[in-house]
């Protein structure tokens, strides 16, 4: 299946020459995101690292963990081994001192403010589950605080923010930097580890894109020091020809959604808020009793996934956060449920899930 899925998704003018280019899948997903530079990365995790290396060192970033303020998602940061773990992980290398806030009951910029401080230089914000986090609250405080705004996209393929003046943009590109995940299982996702980082930039797009080819500036003359880190040429080649279904298949996500929100209707459970410009990478659901329900859908041949069941400072490895509390990430770890949301989904499917869910006792 692997051989004749490859042998379908690359395009038939893809040659070995084309793939070996370096805009054989900048070229088109720049343009989706509106954003002047893309640098090809292996996975999302590298993508983010390339890009956080560019905020000033030795300085205050500002993150936030995920969370649901009443039933809206705000501010996100995933609470997750994989993705939170290597934001910790490369902060700590890089000198960084990120400050972890939970969830606020109404997420407004003022309380945002009251943890600036004059070393603050970057606001990482993180679109989870598939939702936009950008608020103009967020913007103006970028702008009169001259902070850098860093997105990690990886969960948020095709989302739009729609802009005070009415216009919308795309995700990952209203920020100084992006970093985006083609793993197989997002929106937009590969056949492997793929990545990439969008900015407007060009020298950011540069510097990235050198630290990600061992630090080169051209062959044999390293500037930085660097890694490989660089995406897989057949990997652009399948991301080329999927990128014109992203659309398609997020609007087939939103329906599902649609459906769960108007038919679920159970007290155990509480539903996210519905958003339009939400591309459901994710449709979790809060339940206090999250562990029977995930094994009563399984007994019925449903799979459902937590995301995620530990924060991330209460990971083993993580022991210096240990005496953190952030009692809201807290309790979505404890009680967050992800329901099947996909383009593959057929109505009996999500019909089934509905029912199920409003089944339980």
């Amino acid at each position: 299946f692997g051989t004749y899925y490859i042998l379908a998704a690359v395009p038939d003018d893809f040659t070995l020459e084309r793939a070996l280019h370096p805009l054989c899948m900048p070229e088109h997903f720049e343009g989706f995101c509106v954003a002047e530079h893309l640098v090809g990365t292996e996975p999302h995790v590298e993508s983010r690292y390339l890009a956080d290396l560019q905020v000033p060192r030795h300085l205050t970033v500002l993150t936030h963990p995920f969370g649901m303020g009443g039933s809206v998602f705000h501010f996100h940061i995933p609470p997750g081994p994989g993705l939170i773990e290597e934001t910790v992980i490369r902060f700590n290398a890089e000198r960084y001192t990120p400050i972890n806030l939970d969830a606020f009951p109404s997420p407004e910029a003022v309380q945002l403010r009251c943890v600036l401080t004059p070393r603050t230089r970057a606001i990482l914000l993180v679109h989870l589950y598939g939702t936009c986090a950008m608020t103009p609250h967020i913007a103006d405080l970028c702008q009169r605080h001259h902070l850098l705004l860093i997105e990690d996209n990886a969960q948020a393929h095709g989302c739009t923010y729609t802009q005070p003046d009415g216009t919308t943009r795309r995700t990952g590109s209203l920020g100084h930097a992006a970093g985006h995940s083609f793993y197989p299982g997002k929106n937009l996702g590969a056949l492997g580890d793929a990545g990439c980082v969008t900015t407007d930039d060009a020298d950011l797009a540069a510097v990235i894109r050198s630290l990600g080819n061992y630090g080169m500036s051209r062959k044999y003359v390293c500037d930085h020091v660097g890694r490989n880190s660089r995406m897989d040429e057949v990997q652009a080649a399948i991301l080329r020809r999927l990128l014109p279904q992203l659309d398609s298949g997020n609007e087939r996500r939103k329906q599902i959604a649609r459906y769960y929100h108007t038919h679920i209707s159970n007290p155990l459970v509480t539903l996210p808020s519905p958003q339009r410009d939400h591309v459901f990478h994710i449709f979790p659901l809060l339940s206090p009793q999250r562990d029977r329900l995930q094994q009563y859908l399984m007994d019925r041949g449903i799979e459902t996934l937590v995301h995620y069941p530990i924060p991330p400072h209460r990971q083993r490895c993580y022991g210096a956060y240990a005496t953190l509390s952030l009692p809201v990430s807290e309790r979505i770890a404890a009680t967050e449920l992800s329901l099947p949301c996909n383009p593959a989904m057929t109505d009996d499917d999500m019909m089934n899930v509905v029912r199920a869910v409003n089944e339980f006792r």
